[in-house]
């Protein structure tokens, strides 16, 4: 399933991780195969421990398919997480029993995918949610900048009293995100674009710098996107008057 310089290959403890956490808090739904089988089954990641490297996974209904699982020696996965495809495999399952129900504990696996279909898929940040970019600049001052727009790719912040000193292509050095309870990021930021946004006819406008993250880490693009993930869900049921 791997190849070498895939750029979608997550092979950190912290990375996979990251991801299979993310599938066991949302839910999701997990397509599980059986090597040599192109049937696949729904299950869910129930439990996930990184220290002893293990994964539990829900028990299916069909219990010749269950008991196939414990015999074969590779047990293939994909689910979605917030537009982003998972595909990982383990080594064979051992049935036991999970809060009371059947279920099946597998060896972590030694490296996943994530294949983001849309890589650029960007959401505003709300007023209400406002997220900073402290930005540690000449003099050993940090700036507190608030963020426009957030992505897989970069942020846009919006720099009001033109305080920062930049130019296209310039290079912002180890900066923070506190994404709230997803994790805090700290990356360097490349300058892509400066432009003046005005929000409402007759506002003055704001200077607004947008910027490329530099190579973050599995981990750290896990956290981001699950922040984005996380605030669009918040959007959306909003915008259906359940919160």
């Amino acid at each position: 399933m791997s190849e070498p310089n895939d750029p979608f290959l997550v092979t950190t403890t912290l990375g996979i991780t990251a991801v299979l956490q993310s599938l066991k808090l949302q839910k999701s739904l997990v397509h599980m195969r059986l090597d040599n089988d192109n049937r696949a089954i729904i299950t869910a990641v129930l439990d996930v421990n990184s220290h002893e490297r293990w994964l539990i996974v829900d028990a299916t209904d069909d219990a010749q398919f269950n008991q196939r699982l414990t015999g074969s020696p590779k047990v293939f996965f994909e689910a979605q997480i917030d537009r982003v495809k998972v595909q990982f495999s383990c080594a064979g399952a051992t049935a036991i029993l999970f809060e009371g129900r059947e279920a099946f504990r597998l060896t972590y696996p030694e490296h996943l995918r994530r294949i983001q279909r849309r890589n650029h898929f960007r959401i505003d940040i709300p007023v209400t949610m406002p997220l900073l970019a402290q930005i540690p600049v000449i003099g050993g001052r940090t700036l507190k900048l608030p963020v426009k727009d957030i992505s897989a790719g970069g942020v846009a912040v919006m720099d009001h009293n033109q305080e920062l000193d930049v130019t296209v292509g310039a290079w912002l050095k180890q900066c923070t995100f506190e994404l709230d309870d997803v994790g805090t990021v700290v990356t360097n930021l490349k300058v892509r674009r400066i432009s003046e946004h005005q929000s409402e006819p007759g506002t003055t406008p704001v200077r607004v710098v947008a910027c490329e993250f530099d190579h973050p880490s599995a981990a750290e693009a896990i956290m981001v996107q699950n922040y984005i993930g996380r605030l669009e869900r918040m959007l959306i049921a909003r915008r259906r008057g359940f919160d």
